[in-house]
């Protein structure tokens, strides 16, 4: 069976097989991929290990990350600390109760903003990945902390109207940025 076959098996959506019947192996496809979310979706149907689980989290925070310049002046402390303790949480140096606080207080800041939202899905991910639901909720929500920060950079960059013209360059370089993070965390499956 090709490898495209088991990910049609396992779900992976049409546009995505589709894409990937382009590649002789996954190996090839995973390296070429600049769609994180799709990344994260794969690991997360391969038995991932609670490492795996956690470097999820951690790419979806360095994803967050990298739209630190367009969260609002009256957020980014807040976004900040909340990030910082899910990097805590993943290195064992906070609780999954100092999470739930953190992402508390993201969640709040975040209603104003999509940029906020990126942080607080990546709490929030690390709060399900501690959750008696792990393996259901961790990477289904880690992926959505990495998919909420590539929409907050195009939200927050496109709504800049001197940048408009330039938002779906922009967007396409966020994008590769963040699959080279989530290679920089994980490596491809096997199937």
């Amino acid at each position: 069976m090709r490898y495209w076959e088991k990910l049609e098996k396992m779900g992976a959506c049409k546009d995505a097989v589709e894409w990937c019947k382009k590649f002789s192996s996954l190996q090839k496809a995973w390296d070429a991929c600049d769609r994180r979310d799709r990344m994260m979706w794969l690991i997360a149907r391969c038995n991932p290990t609670e490492a795996q689980y956690k470097a999820i989290v951690l790419a979806a925070c360095d994803c967050a990350d990298l739209v630190e310049e367009y969260r609002r002046p009256e957020d980014k402390k807040v976004l900040a600390y909340c990030l910082e303790t899910v990097h805590k949480w993943t290195r064992g140096e906070a609780t999954i109760q100092e999470v739930r606080d953190a992402y508390a207080a993201a969640y709040a800041a975040s209603t104003a903003t999509y940029a906020a939202n990126a942080a607080t899905y990546a709490a929030y991910a690390a709060y399900a990945a501690n959750a008696a639901n792990a393996a259901a909720y961790a990477a289904s929500d880690a992926t959505y902390a990495a998919n909420a920060a590539t929409y907050a950079a195009y939200a927050a960059y496109a709504a800049n109207a001197a940048n408009a013209a330039n938002a779906a360059t922009h967007d396409a370089a966020y994008a590769t940025q963040c699959a080279d993070i989530v290679r920089g965390y994980l490596s491809c499956p096997r199937l």
